[in-house]
């Protein structure tokens, strides 16, 4: 978050904007997974909802990540975990690739998409 905030034009809006979804994305992520360890019976309507949605991973998928062998179920985001399973079979095991991949994705991510985001909305003539 730090290195984002170092090479960004921090004025300028299109990467406030995606430095916010990335910061709501981070604290939805970290609720999801204290709402995956929460019965049920405790958690709203929302959370239920989200959840029917495929939005907010359900106890039921979490829990499986937390028994041996401990090899799927990674992701908070339920819809997410068909394609990160998929990778962790099929392409590496290795923790190291998923180690040195999570700090690039954490790292560099708001100055990807906010490059990405300002070009787009530059070329259509919006920014």
């Amino acid at each position: 978050f730090i290195w984002n905030l170092c090479i960004l034009d921090v004025m300028n809006p299109v990467y406030g904007c995606v430095g916010g979804i990335n910061f709501f994305m981070a604290y939805y992520g970290q609720y999801s997974h204290r709402q995956a360890h929460t019965p049920s019976s405790v958690n709203n309507k929302v959370v239920q909802a989200l959840r029917s949605l495929g939005l907010m991973i359900s106890i039921d998928i979490h829990r499986s990540h937390h028994r041996a062998p401990h090899d799927k179920d990674f992701c908070l985001v339920g819809v997410c975990n068909p394609v990160v399973n998929f990778l962790y079979q099929k392409v590496t095991r290795n923790r190291w690739f998923w180690m040195v991949g999570f700090g690039a994705l954490a790292l560099g991510s708001v100055a990807a998409e906010a490059m990405v985001m300002g070009n787009l909305l530059t070329s259509v003539g919006i920014v």
